[in-house]
């Protein structure tokens, strides 16, 4: 994955209110740029605005976990290797 450029504009979007809220969101973020935004269920819909400002050619998602409680952002070690391992400059993988 090739560093992130500093220019680049970052998001933070949260989902806990729901599809709605998070189309609301969007648009009231991107808006300005050109974007639209909707929703039907759980599907988001990216458009220009068609007027000619903005043109979407591709998009991605970076989701993080917020909890490590049931969910899957547990980190796991491999039993030959300590918790420790990889830490603090310990060569021992993870």
């Amino acid at each position: 994955m090739p560093p992130p450029n500093p220019n680049d504009q970052v998001i933070g979007i949260d989902f806990s209110a729901g599809m709605a809220s998070v189309t609301s969101q969007l648009n009231a973020a991107l808006g300005s740029a050109g974007l639209q935004f909707s929703n039907t269920g759980s599907t988001l819909r990216v458009l220009d605005n068609g007027v000619g400002t903005a043109t979407v050619n591709a998009a991605s998602v970076t989701s993080t976990t917020s909890s490590l409680l049931g969910g899957s952002g547990e980190v796991r070690c491999a039993p030959r290797a300590p918790p420790t391992a990889g830490l603090r400059g310990d060569p021992r993988p993870v």
